[in-house]
Formats: C-alpha cells, sequence, structure tokens
C-alpha cells in the first residue's frame, strides 16, 4: 500500500514542482519540493509515518500564493492527499490536530 501512495504523492508533488516554476514561485520552496521528490524517488522515505511529516512539511512549506491556479490545484491534490492518510491512520482526532498544528 505504501508504495503505491509513494507513486501517487511523487506525482502530485512533481505536479507542485511544474506549477511553482511556471509561476516563478520562490527558489526556497523550489528546491524543498524537488528535494522531497528525491526523497520519495531515491527511496529515503520507508515508512507511512515519514511520508506523512514529509507531506505535511511540503504541504505546510509550498502554500501558494494567490492567483496561481496551477500551483494551487496541485498544492490542494497533496493537502487532500495529506487529511486523506492523517484519518485513516486510525488514531483519531489526536493526529489530525497535531500534524495540522
Amino acid at each position: 500500500m505504501l508504495n503505491i501512495e509513494l507513486v501517487v504523492i511523487k506525482a502530485e508533488m512533481n505536479a507542485l514542482l511544474d506549477a511553482i516554476r511556471e509561476a516563478n514561485g520562490e527558489r526556497g520552496v523550489e528546491r524543498y519540493v524537488a528535494e522531497a521528490v528525491e526523497a520519495v524517488h531515491c527511496g529515503k522515505v520507508e515508512t507511512e509515518i515519514e511520508l506523512l511529516e514529509l507531506l505535511r512539511t511540503v504541504v505546510r512549506r509550498s502554500r501558494p500564493p494567490l492567483l496561481s491556479t496551477k500551483w494551487e490545484e496541485a498544492w490542494g491534490n497533496l493537502f487532500y492527499h495529506l487529511i486523506q492518510m492523517i484519518l485513516s491512520a486510525g488514531t483519531g482526532s489526536r493526529t489530525v490536530i497535531a500534524h495540522l498544528l
């Protein structure tokens, strides 16, 4: 199951990276997302907890500026995936609160 999630999240992060580049987004954000994609690609993310933490950080650091439709859409896909993973973790609201604060 984790391998399937990694493939999907890698594709979503690549879409986000493309949108950031197209919108001439901040270089630090672009670099961080590129490093996150590389970490997933190279197998450095091995557990669901590591994936959840990486995804949470990417979502936080890459929030789009206004009026960047592709960036907003790509970011929204990752945010949605993050929420779905948190809710399916089975630890209830404690996990949701811990990861969204």
